[in-house]
Parts: C-alpha cells; sequence; structure tokens
C-alpha cells in the first residue's frame, strides 16, 4: 500500500460527455489486493445529458460524494470511470459560465471545450443570488437522508443552539446594556460594510469627477458631494465631537410631500440610541414643503405630533454631525434610506440586512420586524411604527451578531455541509474564497477538523492558490488511491468570469451585429470564424497598403537626396 501512484494528467477527450481523465503511468505492484486490479487504469467522468434535466446547482455536490466517500448516492448524470484511482476533486464555481452566454462569446468557446469538455445546464432556485447564496447552494446541499456513508451531521453557520436561550439567565439577555459586556469574538468593525457592498446597496456615497486647476493648468480628479449632503468628520477635527462615540443605531421616520409623480418621502423624525440602547438623540423634523401625506401606520407621525416642529433637516444634520465622527460605527436596518433622507455620508456603516441576510438572497430583504420577533424573542412595530424602537432592536440585533460571531443569523442550507461529509469520510479539503464568504459560510467553531481555508481576493490569487493545492497532491508520490484520508476535496469560487464574459459577448454582439444570446453556439462560433477571417484579410490589406506608403516614401526621402546633391 505504500508504493507511488501516478500523477494525474489532463488529456483530449475521446468520448462526448467526458470532461476529465487521468492516467497513472507509474506501475503499482503493491496495491492493496482489492485495489490491484487498478493498475494503469486511467479514472475519468463521462456526464449524461439525458439523465440531467433539470439538474440543479445544489446537486452538483453528488458528483464529489460519490467518488470520494464511501457510500454516496451515484449520480443519474455522470458516469465515474475507475472511481478509486481519484486522489482529488476540484470544484469551482464559476457564476456567469453557463450555456446561453458562452453561446454568446463564441471566441472563448473552442478554449473552455477543449478544458472541459461539453457541460451540463445547471439551474437555481434564486435568479439574483449573490456570491455568497450561489456558494452556500453548492456547499449546504448534502441531503441527510441520502444513502451517504459519508452523511454531513451539521450544517454550516448552523445557529439553532444561539437561539434557544433562556430568557431567566443574564447570560442570555438580549438587552443592549447586558450584550455590551459579554465578550465578542471579532471587533465591531469587522461587520463594517465594504465601499463596493455600499455601493451595491444603494448607500449615499461621493462621486468622482474632473477639476481644473487653475494654477497648474491640469486636470485632477475629485468627490464631489451632492446638494443638500453632509459628510461626517474626524473626531477632534471639526464639528465631531472628541472621544468618539463607539457606535450609534439610527432610525428614521418619514412622510409624504408633494402629489401624484411628485409625491415623495422626506425626513420627519430622526432618532439616535446607544450601545446600551439608551436615546441620545429623538427629534421631529418639519420638512421644507407642506406634508401631503402623513404616512401615519408606517411612520407613526400624526399632524397633532407635527404642530409647531420648527426643526429642519439643516439643524438635525448640524446636531448630528456632532455625534457621528467618522470613527463611529453606525448601525441601521437598511440603513441606506435613512441616511438618504438625512443627506448624511458615512463612511464605517454596518446594517442588519446583511447581517441577518435573507434566506433567498438579494434583492429580498428580511423584516426589521420578523428579525426581532425571532431573536430577540419581542415584537415591534404592531399598529405603527416608532423609530426610537425600531433603532433600539437593530442596536441589539447588531451586538447579539458580535456576541455570537459570523456565523450567527446566516440562513441555513437545505442540506448539510458537503465538507463535513467529507470530513466525516477522512477525506481533507481545502476552500479557497473571499474572507467574508468564508467567514460567513465556515465560521470559526463550526468548521470540521481537516479543513483549510485560504483567504483570496482577486481570482488570480484563487487559481494559483488552487494550482498550488492540485501540484501538492500531484507531487505526492506516498499517496494511495482509494478512499479515505489519501483523498482530497478542493473548492475555489472564481468571479472574474462573469464580467469577461459579459465585456466580450458585448464586444462580439457589437462587431457581428447579432443581439446577445440570440444565436445557438455552433452558428455563433462558425459566425465568429467568418468575421475574425474578415478582419484578418482586412488588417493584412491595411498592412500592405502601409507597406506600399512606406516604400513610396522612401523613394521621395531619396529623390530629396539627390537633389539635395545636386545643389551643394
Amino acid at each position: 500500500t505504500g508504493s507511488p501512484v501516478a500523477r494525474p494528467s489532463i488529456t483530449s477527450e475521446d468520448e462526448p460527455g467526458a470532461i476529465a481523465d487521468r492516467d497513472p503511468g507509474v506501475p503499482t505492484a503493491d496495491l492493496d489486493p482489492a485495489l490491484a486490479v487498478y493498475e494503469g487504469a486511467r479514472a475519468s467522468v463521462t456526464l449524461k445529458p439525458e439523465f440531467a434535466k433539470n439538474l440543479r446547482v445544489a446537486d452538483v455536490h453528488e458528483l464529489v460524494t460519490w467518488v470520494l466517500t464511501s457510500g454516496g448516492g451515484n449520480p443519474r448524470w455522470a458516469f465515474v470511470r475507475h472511481k478509486p484511482v481519484v486522489r482529488q476533486v476540484v470544484m469551482i464555481l464559476a457564476p456567469g459560465l453557463d450555456e446561453s452566454r458562452c453561446a454568446a462569446a463564441a471566441e472563448l468557446m473552442p478554449n473552455i471545450r477543449k478544458r472541459l469538455g461539453r457541460g451540463l445546464p445547471t439551474n437555481h432556485d434564486n435568479a439574483t443570488a449573490n456570491d455568497i447564496t450561489l456558494a452556500r447552494a453548492v456547499l449546504c446541499s448534502v441531503r441527510e437522508d441520502a444513502p451517504n456513508a459519508g452523511k454531513a451531521t451539521t450544517k454550516i453557520a448552523k445557529s439553532a443552539k444561539n437561539e434557544e436561550r433562556d430568557g431567566d439567565d443574564p447570560e442570555s439577555s438580549t438587552a443592549a446594556a447586558d450584550l455590551l459586556s459579554r465578550p465578542m469574538p471579532f471587533p465591531p468593525r469587522h461587520y463594517a460594510l465594504s465601499p463596493k457592498q455600499m455601493v451595491e446597496m444603494d448607500y449615499p456615497t461621493p462621486t468622482l469627477a474632473s477639476r481644473k486647476d487653475e494654477r497648474e493648468a491640469t486636470t485632477k480628479p475629485t468627490f464631489v458631494v451632492p446638494e443638500g449632503f453632509v459628510v461626517t468628520q474626524p473626531s477632534g477635527g471639526g464639528v465631531a465631537r472628541a472621544p468618539p462615540l463607539s457606535m450609534l443605531a439610527v432610525d428614521c421616520e418619514m412622510c409624504y410631500v408633494g402629489v401624484g409623480a411628485d409625491k415623495r418621502l422626506v425626513l420627519t423624525r430622526a432618532s439616535a440610541v446607544g450601545p446600551d440602547g439608551s436615546v441620545v438623540y429623538d427629534k421631529l423634523v418639519k420638512p421644507s414643503e407642506q406634508i401631503t401625506d402623513y404616512n401615519t401606520a408606517h411612520s407613526g407621525i400624526t399632524a397633532e405630533q407635527m404642530r409647531g416642529v420648527q426643526t429642519t433637516i439643516e439643524d438635525v444634520q448640524r446636531e448630528l454631525l456632532e455625534l457621528i465622527a467618522q470613527e463611529t460605527i453606525l448601525i441601521g436596518h437598511s440603513l441606506e434610506n435613512d441616511l438618504r433622507r438625512l443627506k448624511i455620508m458615512h463612511c464605517l456603516c454596518v446594517d442588519t440586512v446583511a447581517l441577518y441576510p435573507h434566506p433567498r438572497g438579494p434583492p429580498f430583504r428580511s423584516k426589521l420586524s420578523s428579525l426581532t420577533e425571532k431573536h430577540l424573542k419581542r415584537r415591534i412595530q404592531e399598529g405603527t411604527h416608532d423609530s426610537v424602537a425600531d433603532a433600539r432592536a437593530t442596536m441589539e440585533l447588531a451586538l447579539l451578531k458580535f456576541v455570537h460571531g459570523p456565523g450567527f443569523g446566516e440562513p441555513e442550507g437545505v442540506g448539510g455541509s458537503l465538507f463535513q461529509a467529507c470530513a466525516n469520510a477522512g477525506v481533507g479539503c481545502d476552500a479557497i474564497d473571499k474572507r467574508t464568504v468564508l467567514d460567513a459560510l465556515l465560521p470559526d467553531g463550526l468548521r470540521p477538523p481537516g479543513l483549510q481555508t485560504h483567504a483570496c481576493v482577486a481570482d488570480a490569487d484563487a487559481a494559483d492558490t488552487l494550482a498550488r493545492l492540485v501540484s501538492a497532491v500531484d507531487s505526492n508520490s506516498t499517496l494511495t488511491p482509494g478512499l479515505g484520508s489519501a483523498s482530497r476535496f478542493a473548492f475555489a469560487h472564481l468571479r472574474g468570469y462573469y464580467e469577461h464574459l459579459d465585456g466580450a459577448a458585448k464586444r462580439w454582439a457589437a462587431a457581428t451585429g447579432a443581439s446577445l444570446g440570440s444565436t445557438p453556439a455552433a452558428e455563433a462560433e462558425a459566425e465568429f470564424e467568418t468575421f475574425r477571417a474578415k478582419k484578418k484579410k482586412k488588417e493584412t490589406k491595411e498592412g500592405r497598403k502601409t507597406t506600399d506608403a512606406d516604400v513610396s516614401d522612401s523613394d521621395a526621402s531619396d529623390s530629396d537626396a539627390s537633389d539635395s546633391d545636386a545643389s551643394d
């Protein structure tokens, strides 16, 4: 059982549907008798399109559990030849690499088919899935009732134990003051939205524009703030108080002004609570226009309350800029809506929409009232809204997340963890993804033994890491084929395909005049080859003209030189 096993090599496919094969090429005379029959054998996978109709992304894990665990169910849509000689399975999640998009980007198809063969179309329940929800569908879908000896016994990001708390236990209290005194595995800043997330969630942010520098007669890029907006300032560097408040939860109420097409929401109440849940700011605001709809059912604002109110939005901005420094963590639920009504820009934001994502992923969002009832065990917004109560609930939800860690409140997958199923079978695992995704899907304390995580920022980093891991398995000559500790599973998440294919599809459509995705793959490739041949012919013709022109110029230069000599 200690004899070397051949390194896998990818070769061209001789039959439809074959997506990979490997050739040991090294004698395995000392193999276990049960595996000796595979001496010199090649492992390959053949896909079966006729059995893959309505194949879900969540079902792809079946190929991994079948190959690497001792009793995973045999997927009907794939046939694995000589399964015991496989030592590693690599799963790469590349959103955007689908049939319709590849057909529209025909110039990429030859490379893709040469390396991967013809694939199978997959479906996903949520067409708006983001990177986390899509990865969860792939990695958290092992059915626990399937005939699978590598059955997953735990679920990624499972938080049921955290949620079953005894209300009489001080350690289980959800009051802000009590939560604030408990240890936190990560600092609150760990949960702040990234600039990219803020843009995607439509937070108010400065825009980049060019500004002419008259002194240097040059144009320089600069950030521009929309009219009426203000930006929080560093503590002690302007109106912001020093030392700064560590955290504030903000919530606003809005009423309508205008009528018909001009009807819109404006700020009528602004509230903020501190880390301990105490109210630090709460004022009614008089809009610059006449209120036409008090929106009482959702704002809690009445005409009687607004009678005599003189505070303007400018007053609120000035007072909040004193409370909220750049270093202050601002917390809210769909906070971008509140900041837009306040016309305030802030760079350090924590949003409970991101802390507690909806099970179906964006653009769906969980209601604050639902999150409060589920996690804080109380009800709010019954009959009407109160911005102070909403802000306090938001603060407590955020603190609850800080205390229990990144995995708390994450939607559970439709099944068990693929990593756990592999770990139960003695298979080592590697996960390559962004740190935010790894923390969400594989929080500390819930990671199965034998799992190694590799945080990568860009696709190039992920590809290099994956290549290194594959090479490490290939170069380890002591591994023996078969099930158990000799096998490894690697997962990598690549995001660049979507942007690249989208750009390539647009370029191809612009060049050929065809609409995106309107041409079948085979026809698209033929059309593009025709287009490429015409383009090459045109470039050759233009190059010949350029050469002729250079010769003429050279002759003219020689003639001028002769005239010059004659003059001398």
